[in-house]
């Protein structure tokens, strides 16, 4: 069994096993490494944002300098609704939030089954209604869109363009950073002695997509979860 510390105790884990064959754990972050992980992120998305604003970076040349030359307006109010529906999403989760169904305590196995049946459809009406609101919304956008001169829409596309690598990157540093901090490796199987799978958020980048993928999803899902409700069925 591993080893009982206070940081397991208030910090929800479970354990994985790497691609390798090592074991390990996957451990939620605390408040101190989320809000270093969001400073992190902004530095990486504001590098990301400084160097495809540079017109001699590889980035400017690939991404910015060709919407200059397109005269054709679709493809450049596609790059603008691009980033237009990630904001409309937003948007509509705090429009249209998941209701909150808890399971009650003394729930049993038929009352735990209807209250996440109950949870399911809650959260498929509303997934439905935010959906509509974005399409409405879109449309909306498009229709005043197709009304600019290309001239306008290019400048509109190339700050879409920006605003959306910013984004991206600050997401990818996100799932390094999360990987980083919440992914550790037993030492020589010793499940009472480990250590960070990587040292660094830079070294977490360099690994294969396919293990960020699956040790982010690991750590985020620990996030969500109560510990005392860990505490309370242990």
């Amino acid at each position: 069994m591993p080893e009982v510390t206070l940081d397991r105790l208030f910090r929800p884990y479970k354990e994985i096993e790497l691609p390798d064959g090592r074991k390990g754990f996957a451990r939620a972050l605390g408040d101190a490494e989320v809000k270093e992980r969001r400073r992190w992120a902004l530095l990486q998305a504001a590098a990301a944002s400084k160097d495809i604003e540079n017109e001699d970076s590889e980035e400017y040349q690939l991404v910015i300098a060709p919407l200059a030359t397109i005269e054709d307006p679709l493809p450049l109010i596609a790059t603008i609704l691009q980033v237009r529906t990630a904001e409309l999403r937003r948007e509509a989760e705090m429009l249209s939030p998941y209701p909150v169904l808890p399971i009650p305590d003394n729930a049993d196995d038929v009352k735990e089954r209807e209250v996440l049946a109950a949870r399911t459809e809650a959260e498929e009406r509303v997934d439905e209604e935010r959906e509509t609101f974005i399409k409405a919304r879109l449309t909306e956008i498009r229709n005043k869109l197709v009304d600019q001169d290309v001239a306008m829409l290019q400048k509109m596309a190339t700050n879409m363009a920006i605003i959306l690598a910013n984004r991206e990157a600050m997401f990818e540093a996100i799932r390094w950073y999360t990987v980083y901090a919440g992914a550790h490796v037993y030492l020589n199987g010793d499940t009472t002695k480990s250590e960070r799978l990587y040292q660094s958020p830079e070294e977490a980048k360099g690994a294969p997509p396919t293990v960020v993928d699956k040790l982010y999803l690991d750590v985020v899902e620990l996030n969500d979860v109560n510990p005392w409700e860990i505490a309370k069925n242990a």
